[in-house]
């Protein structure tokens, strides 16, 4: 320590500035040299060149004061200097630039050196004025003047009451003073050897990287820690630290406060405070914060600093603000006894530092400490869990919707009943504007709007054509797909809008598929832009698929009552009785006549039996007659029947087989007089237990009876949908088939239900199958009698695959981002087939690219390597689907024409083209092992997969155009900035020279310069439209012999002693005109650099035609070969633009060929171009 001393400068109560002098001697050498800048420092200044911000010394150096223009203070000779390279900078020609120019400042004018650059939109220059002066007088006074101050520093240091330290950043203390050792118990010498680890906890030594980060942001760091005792007692002490620098390097000044005096209490309930998870806010009377902890900045995003001091209200919103004032004054006028007075919690809505509201627990205190009121508030965040809340109604209100919709709906015979049901149940969760049903017509041309409805009023039907460009609506029925548009004022539309009733704003159409089969669509809208929400869309996906089976039985019941009723208006009408009967005798059909003669109405003689109105005689004649009409004959017999009133009556029946389409003998028809009416009562109730069983066996949901906890009934669709018997489910306890999760709630319930006390209708449940797999269900409950005891009857509706659906598209919707983030094709496809594989769980995936004509594998899973298609082949689903840009669905391979063998275990395979609307790249091909193995859902998710893998290939392309073009720009400012020089600098040296001395032998040589410039010119010319793709003309029937020839010509009047030798056969290809000047840059490059003789030469290999430039030049070197066809790449200095063989090079690939460079031997090089020769 003896051979360092410390000094610390303060400048207006702040420390400035901490030299550090070895051996105890000022580094005069630093301040003696007359090169040294004597002031130096940064501005920021913009296109108009007003300077934005600077530093203080070079601002008081320019006059004083911080000017507007750093342009006023440059000397008038130098302006046009800066203004140049100012330009260079802020166009981005140069990243850098350092000139010397001459500035006007207080001292008067001084030469400066400027480097500058550019930073977004404003260049930083960085000024240094260089004075050459002699300054050693001043860095003598100054020497003084530091030593003055160091001795009283040294001074006020050492009398400090507080602990000061000076540490390295290593952690060395390199100097303290007296009362630093004094407060632990130390001499300053011990203090200096032993370290900061022997007086600093193992905590704070943990986070030191974290305080030097933040004592490097701030320079100043403020902290309550703990110090240790010789003794080993700790010390509590506020410790203030300081960053500085000395020679370069970094040194911590650390200054301790003993805080032991402090009252227990206090850091007691500081502790408390710092810890506490919930915010603590601390106010007076006057609602000003007085005490802010770390859980209320995690909270409100402020901090302590911040709010201490502010108001309370501020927290509130300002639609608040005078509500909670007077509720905080209602609290502060009561009166409080002991001291203290707490109030219940209460939610409120707070405001965050960015301006967003949240919800807000509270827990309000009022108290008094030293005789003055404080309000003491507990804060708690409780978003989460009103948002889980939220999600939690939400998705309870759509459930009940569903089910709603299930039971109301679907029990709809009649269309308009239908949907106004449906423009109820869809009101009740969702904001919408107007809703409009539209079913497509029989004629399959057009579509009518049924039902539509806005703003409770009903609006007349209208009728359109069905095509996807004569309206929204038809769009969406004809590509079986859903359309959202957030605002109809926004972006263009895929077709005609028709505006019935008010302007629409936002617009959600989903098509009614039955079947695959697009029925209709159901479109809601509203006045207001962006309104539906993603749960509103999958809602109504999912509602329009129960809507498209309702429809249907709507429509066939429809159908079924118009033909009935046509049929029994004929029948009816006759005077004889007329029946219909099956081969056991049931009567299915009866007409008024038959029934008035048995006195029965016709709806209690269907499904009677002839032995229940006739005697046993009389019922064998029918039992005999039936056996006769089941052989094909036709007869009459007379038999007895007996009426309702027990009378015997005698009647005639004329009967014959009834047939089907195919010919099948399915019943009797018969004509009757006087039929009885004796079994009517019977019939109807055996009529009515086959409608009531026909019904319970034929719903669409399953159907149990549950009695004494055991099933007693349960229809087809339960059986189905857990996979049992019927045998195996009833006199089963119905828990058997409940999960284990669910057993004690469902059991409970069905308690409370017997009990007749309060239980949901509807709820839930995971149910077991017969593979003991889980399965998903909504049930709903209602007590019934069932043979004089009360039971539980209960439907069930599987959605199962609702549920997996759902799970699927959670886990694709994470998938297509990390595809749109893609770097690369690879990474696209890779990503794809992870997805595929993991999520869709196919194991045989295969992707193909369009190039060419041909479809070629590109990446695959789970197959043999796929072979090599062209596009036009008649068998293959690929190629098929890359044709007609259409996905193929093939169920079972082995039955479809177009599948082509290639995985021998494949039983079902379907491709969907990878496609934008203007562009197909390629196929996705799935195949499964089993007999129509891809579900509609998932072959919906597969479309829906490449369709974001055209997306992001797309998105690659047109980086790779931009990319493109970028360096095509950079190469042409490179050729007008370089290569333009040679033959421009020429011109102005010989124009100089006329000025002097006027000669014609110049001209020539002037006229040489003009010409190379001028070919120069030609050459980026034709480079960039080549590299842009604008070439106008286009390709035609050429003879490759001609050509050569007419590039021949063209070269020897240029060179008219270099010889060429022609062997090209006569050959004719399809080719662009400008192939010729490919020809004449290879002829006209190989004179140029020396060679005297070229061989040239044509031959056909395969498909291809190979033509050779052979020369006797000096040749190519080998490492040269693969880099010549680069743009201003020459083998000689100063010959040629070095852009020829480059143009050669683009030329040759708008032909899709290929060129290269030989050695030929004995001596010189061949280039070869490779060209399609079809």
């Amino acid at each position: 320590m003896s051979s360092q001393r410390v000094i610390i400068f303060t400048d207006n109560y702040e420390r400035k500035k901490l030299i550090l002098f070895p051996n105890g001697e000022h580094e005069m050498s630093k301040f003696a040299s007359p090169h040294s800048p004597l002031i130096s420092g940064t501005v920021l200044i913009d296109k108009q060149y007003d300077i934005l911000n600077g530093d203080a010394d070079i601002c008081k150096l320019l006059c004083g004061k911080t000017p507007s223009n750093f342009l006023t203070f440059i000397e008038e000779k130098d302006r046009a200097l800066f203004r140049r390279r100012m330009r260079n900078l802020f166009s981005e020609k140069v990243k850098r630039t350092r000139f010397i120019i001459s500035l006007k400042t207080s001292r008067g004018t001084l030469p400066v050196e400027i480097k500058g650059f550019k930073a977004n939109n404003t260049v930083v220059l960085n000024i240094t004025i260089l004075e050459l002066i002699d300054v050693l007088n001043e860095s003598m006074k100054f020497k003084e003047a530091l030593e003055r101050e160091m001795e009283y520093y040294k001074t006020i240091i050492n009398e400090s009451p507080d602990g000061i330290f000076i540490e390295s950043i290593s952690g060395d203390i390199i100097d303290v003073n007296d009362s630093a050792a004094k407060m632990l118990g130390y001499t300053k010498e011990e203090l200096l050897k032993i370290g900061l680890r022997e007086i600093v906890p193992e905590e704070l030594l943990k986070n030191s990287l974290e305080i030097m980060k933040s004592l490097r942001e701030k320079k100043r760091v403020i902290l309550e820690t703990f110090n240790r005792h010789k003794k080993g007692s700790l010390i509590p002490i506020e410790l203030s630290l300081n960053l500085i620098k000395i020679g370069g390097r970094e040194y911590v000044i650390a200054i301790s406060r003993n805080l032991s005096q402090r009252r227990g209490a206090e850091i007691k309930h500081r502790a408390i405070s710092e810890m506490a998870n919930d915010g603590i806010v601390m106010v007076n009377s006057e609602g000003i914060i007085e005490h802010w902890n770390p859980a209320a900045t995690r909270i409100f995003r402020y901090s302590s600093e911040e709010m201490i001091g502010k108001s309370l209200y501020n927290l509130i919103p300002e639609d608040h603000r005078e509500e909670a004032k007077l509720i905080f004054k209602k609290l502060l006028s009561q009166r409080i006894e002991g001291g203290l007075k707490k109030y219940e919690r209460m939610v409120v809505n707070a405001r965050r530092k960015d301006g967003t509201t949240f919800p807000l627990e509270i827990s309000p205190s009022i108290f008094v400490m030293n005789n003055r009121l404080y309000g003491l508030v507990i804060v708690r965040d409780i978003s989460n869990r009103v948002a889980a809340e939220q999600k939690i109604i939400r998705q309870n209100e759509e459930l009940k919707l569903l089910y709603d919709f299930a039971l109301k709906v679907s029990t709809s015979l009649s269309r308009d009943e239908f949907f106004t049901n449906t423009y109820r149940q869809l009101k009740k969760l969702l904001k919408f504007d107007s809703l409009s049903i539209s079913l497509v017509d029989r004629n399959g041309e057009t579509f009518t709007v049924e039902f539509s409805c806005e703003k409770g009023k009903r609006l007349p039907k209208r009728t359109y054509p069905l095509r996807p460009d004569g309206s929204l609506t038809g769009w969406v029925i004809c590509n079986k797909k859903k359309l959202y548009i957030e605002d109809t004022e926004k972006g263009a539309l895929p077709s005609t809008v028709h505006q019935v009733g008010e302007k629409v704003r936002s617009w959600l159409g989903v098509p009614i598929l039955y079947r695959n089969q697009a029925v209709g669509a159901i479109v809601i809208s509203s006045f207001k832009p962006c309104a539906f929400q993603d749960g509103d869309i999958r809602l109504v996906e999912t509602l329009s698929a129960y809507m498209a089976v309702v429809l249907k039985n709507v429509n066939l019941y429809e159908e079924i009552r118009e033909n009935k009723e046509k049929l029994e208006n004929i029948i009816n009408s006759s005077l004889i009785g007329i029946i219909l009967n099956d081969e056991k005798n049931n009567l299915i059909f009866v007409n008024e006549r038959f029934a008035d003669m048995l006195g029965y109405t016709v709806e209690e003689l269907i499904g009677k039996n002839f032995r229940d109105v006739s005697t046993p005689e009389g019922f064998e004649k029918i039992r005999e007659g039936t056996m006769r009409r089941m052989k094909g004959i036709s007869d009459s017999y007379e038999t007895t029947l007996i009426r309702r009133d027990g009378k015997l009556i005698d009647v005639l029946i004329n009967a014959s087989p009834l047939r089907d389409a195919s010919g099948k003998i399915v019943g009797i028809i018969g004509v009757i007089i006087d039929i009885t009416e004796r079994k009517r009562m019977e019939g109807r109730i055996r009529e009515e237990w086959e409608k009531y069983r026909t019904m319970m066996e034929n719903l669409l949901v399953g159907v149990v009876i549950i009695q004494d906890e055991k099933i007693i009934y349960a229809n087809n669709i339960l059986t189905e949908i857990l996979g049992y018997t019927q045998e195996e489910v009833i006199g089963q306890d119905f828990l058997r088939f409940i999960h284990p999760d669910m057993r004690n709630y469902l059991y409970d319930n069905y308690r409370r239900r017997m009990m007749h006390l309060p239980v949901p209708d509807s709820y839930i449940v995971k149910l077991l199958n017969a593979e003991g797999k889980t399965m998903w269900a909504i049930i709903r409950g209602a007590l019934v009698e069932w043979e004089g005891k009360t039971a539980e009857m209960v439907s069930i509706h599987d959605i199962t695959p609702m549920k997996v659906m759902e799970d699927k598209l959670l886990a694709l919707v994470n998938a297509f981002e990390d595809i749109k983030l893609a770097r690369s094709e690879e990474e696209v496809y890779r990503l794809a087939i992870d997805s595929l594989t993991n999520i869709l769980h196919f194991e045989h995936i295969v992707i193909a690219q369009i190039m060419e004509g041909k479809i070629i594998a590109i990446k695959w899973k789970g197959s043999e390597s796929p072979r090599l298609l062209d596009i036009n082949e008649d068998r293959g689903i690929v190629a098929w689907v890359a044709r007609n840009k259409t996905p193929y669905y093939s169920p079972d391979v082995s039955k479809d024409s177009l599948y082509l063998r290639i995985n021998p275990t494949t039983r079902s395979e379907y491709a969907t083209p990878i496609a934008t609307k203007n562009r197909i790249f390629g196929v996705l091909n799935v195949e499964t092992e089993e007999i129509d193995g891809i579900s509609e859902d998932d072959r919906m998710l597969i479309d829906l997969m490449a369709s974001h893998m055209a997306v992001a290939l797309a998105g690659l392309e047109s980086q790779k155009s931009l990319e493109k073009a970028k360096n095509l720009q950079e190469l042409m400012v490179h050729i007008v900035s370089h290569d333009l020089k040679n033959p421009l600098a020429v011109l102005q040296g010989y124009i100089e020279l006329m000025k002097e001395e006027p000669s014609q032998e110049f001209l020539s040589t002037m006229e040489k310069a003009l010409e190379e410039a001028e070919e120069i010119i030609e050459k980026t010319r034709l480079f960039s439209k080549l590299g842009s793709g604008k070439i106008e003309s286009v390709k035609e029937t050429i003879d490759v012999r001609e050509m050569v020839e007419r590039a021949i010509e063209v070269v020897q009047e240029k060179y008219p002693d270099g010889k060429i030798i022609n062997e090209v056969k006569r050959i004719k290809i399809n080719a662009l005109p400008i192939l010729k000047e490919a020809f004449v840059n290879i002829l006209d490059n190989a004179f140029k650099y020396g060679a005297s003789e070229v061989h040239i030469t044509l031959e056909v290999i395969e498909d291809y035609a190979e033509i050779r430039f052979a020369d006797n030049g000096p040749g190519i070197p080998e490492d040269k070969r693969n880099i010549i066809f680069e743009p201003f790449e020459r083998l000689s200095s100063g010959k040629g633009s070095g852009l020829g063989l480059a143009i050669v090079k683009m030329i040759v690939e708008l032909h899709d060929g290929k060129i290269w460079v030989e050695e030929n031997k004995p001596t010189g090089c061949a280039f070869v171009f490779k060209l399609p020769a079809k």
